[in-house]
Order: structure tokens, then sequence, then C-alpha cells
């Protein structure tokens, strides 16, 4: 689970025992799957956040959030 290789994530990654759960800003699919893997990797839980009022044209906009969902949608990542 961990980057070590062992099957445990890193001890500052739990609380509790819990899994710790990390929020993701996520401008874009492409930024996006080398840090949501590191962190599942690492043994978070991890949700993506998707807010980007900035991105224009609206076209632009609407395509970064579709392929978003698409990608999230085959990663069982919640948005």
């Amino acid at each position: 689970m961990g980057r070590d290789g062992g099957g445990m994530p890193p001890p500052y990654m739990t609380i509790g025992g819990n899994t710790m759960k990390t929020l993701l800003h996520i401008c874009c699919a492409p930024c996006a799957n080398q840090p949501i893997e590191v962190l599942r990797t690492d043994g978070l839980e991890v949700t993506g956040f998707w807010y980007n009022p900035n991105i224009h044209p609206f076209t632009e906009y609407r395509s970064r959030r579709n392929c978003l969902r698409d990608y999230a949608a085959t990663i069982d990542l919640p948005v």
C-alpha cells in the first residue's frame, strides 16, 4: 500500500487507526492523475474537488469538467 512497498500506510497517514481523507483541488484530469495515484498509493482516501470559475471560454471549462467526470468514473474517484 505505501510507497515503501509495505502493506500499511505510513503512520503519519492515519489518525487513530483511521485512514486520512484528503480533498484534492483538481483543475483538469491530466494534472490530477499522478497526484491521485501517489496519494492513494500512500494509503490516503482521496476526494476530488472541482472549482474553476476562471477558465474561459466556457467551451474550455465544459471540456475540462467533462473530461474530469469521465476520468473520475473510470478510477472510482468521488468528485
